[in-house]
């Protein structure tokens, strides 16, 4: 390249308004940050690696314009990596912003300078008015002196939105602080009528509750064998009349008081759940328990045969007629069982497999396209499973016979009436490209399912990274 040329290049960067940079720099930030979310080397999270600090060390025009751009410097990340002049040195950039805490203490936690760790959280906690979420991971809770979390119980974050709690270990359990009213809260002061997002794993689920009266989306994981009574379990789902979106992970319900219970559990506008057991009476336990009219989404992880024969057992047909999106991971039905679902389930749009088109027993129930030839839902009398059924996903393999099963499943559906409008292939990042080999009959039906990662997204309208969204 000629001076001229540098001249022109250097010319043209300048020629571009400074709110304008700004915005690319945002840009390339937010994609680095969920790139960072999806790896696990130390490296892509050290500072020196951030990417609006590289963009402020590249040449003085853009240095100018991060340092005035406190927009870019409201992550706060404290690790064993994080050094206290650092944090200073962004707590000082970020104006009085809103911010986005990051404290990770896990495996390398013995590595950390206590007194450094100390201040680190002191400087933090003093600015936990500006706080917009807070993402804590600690590998074990001490007591006394040492107690990290603890430094939580104190302060008031009256604009939190998102909170995301994982203790993996604590030295001493406290019974009164296990016990608390649930509505009173065990961490944070004051309200917190922003708060939307909760997350609480492993001990944080029994020892560190913040107020739920506004949550919106609620993570329960059971990660250590310390069930909730029943009565606990109840008061945790009826907080928040706000709660659309509920993920259990877990056998979370102590057998005792699980098998004993009788009072059903409103949650007037709960619109998709996600269970994950080890036992399975967690599965129809909480789809019994829950009162919950205007479900449309479950998703259900690891269930085994049997597991649901208490629902169908209920003669219950009318309670989750408003269940439109259903998702199966890490299993697959029987004939038996799906013809429960069919039944318990009549108004599926959209289903999810986790099995692939060739293996599914679903493909070959639907394109048998009825079951019995009683009371039908098409005009020759036949029972369609799922004639309100537009969308499915499989995950893809590249197989001949797949396209073939595609067409004959696509045509029968449209034999009885009631025809499918997309099959979404999930597609594993390094598979892309693929071209999909589609026959006349399934051209412009089947499609690869986009962004796909590994992890489904959940909820449906979720927008946000969810860096710790890894049990289902």
């Amino acid at each position: 390249m000629t001076d001229s040329d540098r001249h022109d290049a250097t010319g043209n960067v300048y020629s571009i308004p400074p709110e304008i940079w700004c915005k690319v720099f945002m840009f390339g930030k937010a994609m680095t940050d969920d790139l960072d979310d999806y790896t696990n080397e130390e490296s892509a999270r050290h500072p020196k690696w951030a990417f609006h600090l590289i963009v402020s060390h590249s040449f003085s025009y853009f240095r100018q314009i991060a340092l005035s751009s406190p927009q870019l410097w409201t992550s706060i990340q404290i690790d064993s990596i994080c050094s206290f002049n650092w944090l200073l040195m962004v707590m000082e950039r970020n104006g009085s912003l809103d911010l986005d805490i990051n404290i990770e203490l896990t495996t390398d936690q013995h590595l950390i300078d206590k007194a450094e760790l100390a201040l680190s959280m002191d400087i933090v906690n003093l600015q936990c008015h500006r706080w917009r979420s807070l993402i804590f991971t600690c590998d074990k809770e001490y007591r006394g002196g040492q107690a990290i979390v603890k430094r939580l119980c104190d302060i008031s974050v009256p604009r939190l939105q998102h909170l995301s709690l994982d203790v993996m270990d604590i030295e001493r359990l406290n019974p009164d602080a296990i016990h608390r009213d649930v509505r009173a809260g065990q961490i944070f002061q004051g309200p917190t009528p922003h708060l939307a997002f909760v997350r609480l794993r492993g001990f944080a689920l029994h020892m560190f509750r913040p107020q739920l009266g506004f949550v919106v989306t609620l993570h329960l994981d059971q990660t250590k064998h310390l069930p909730l009574p029943y009565s606990t379990f109840y008061q945790i789902l009826t907080c928040s009349l706000c709660l659309a979106h509920l993920s259990i992970y877990g056998d979370i319900i102590d057998p005792v008081s699980w098998h004993v219970r009788r009072d059903p559990i409103p949650i007037p506008n709960l619109r998709s759940l996600r269970i994950r057991g080890s036992d399975g009476d967690i599965y129809s336990g909480i789809l019994m328990a829950i009162d919950a009219p205007f479900l449309e989404s479950l998703t259900i992880k690891e269930l085994q045969e049997g597991d649901l024969d208490p629902l169908w057992q209920s003669g219950d047909y009318t309670k989750f007629s408003n269940v439109k999106h259903l998702a199966f991971i890490e299993f697959e039905p029987s004939t038996a069982t799906y013809r429960q679902f069919f039944t318990i389930f009549p108004a599926v749009i959209f289903f999810s497999s986790w099995a692939y088109c060739s293996e599914s027993i679903l493909m070959k129930i639907l394109t048998r396209g009825s079951l019995t030839r009683t009371i039908g839902t098409n005009a020759d009398g036949y029972f369609v499973p799922w004639p309100q059924l537009r969308e499915l996903t499989f995950p893809f393999a590249d197989e001949e016979g797949d396209y073939e099963d595609f067409d004959k499943f696509l045509e029968s559906r449209r034999q009885v009436g009631f025809p499918i409008s997309k099959i979404h292939l999930e597609v594993a990042p390094e598979d892309h490209p693929i071209e999909l080999s589609q026959s006349e009959e399934s051209r412009g039906i089947l499609e690869e399912a986009e962004n796909f990662c590994g992890k489904a997204i959940w909820p449906l309208n979720r927008v946000l990274v969810d860096p710790h969204y890894n049990l289902f």
